[in-house]
């Protein structure tokens, strides 16, 4: 929801158009979205020493996750789909969101 607000104020501060703002909209959601689910995928599949933190905390715990209702699977699909559509959001910007489109990439690739 954070990534949400500051982007949806970047573009008012920005006096982007009302297209460009849904676009930044749905791609905040949707990278926020991967993000969280690959972060359970870090928490499910992840190695201590790689992640730096304490891991498996959710599934000690007894607490739902991402990975705990999709499966490890099923939590990777999702998170393919959302990069997907959060890179498609972006296409309204073409050239000028190469850093947005890079901050997905992050999320795919991220190993701590």
């Amino acid at each position: 929801a954070l990534i949400s607000y500051a982007t949806e104020a970047a573009a008012i501060v920005g006096r982007a158009r009302e297209a460009e703002r849904n676009a930044l909209a749905g791609f905040s959601n949707d990278l926020g979205l991967a993000y969280q689910i690959a972060d359970d995928l870090l928490d499910a599949t992840g190695h201590e020493d790689n992640v730096g933190k304490p891991l498996r905390t959710d599934e000690a715990a007894g607490k739902a996750n991402f990975v705990t209702i999709l499966g490890i699977d099923g939590a990777r699909q999702r998170v393919h789909i959302l990069a997907a559509q959060a890179k498609e959001h972006l296409a309204i910007f073409r050239e000028k969101a190469h850093i947005l489109l890079q901050s997905v990439d992050f999320v795919l690739d991220r190993t701590h």
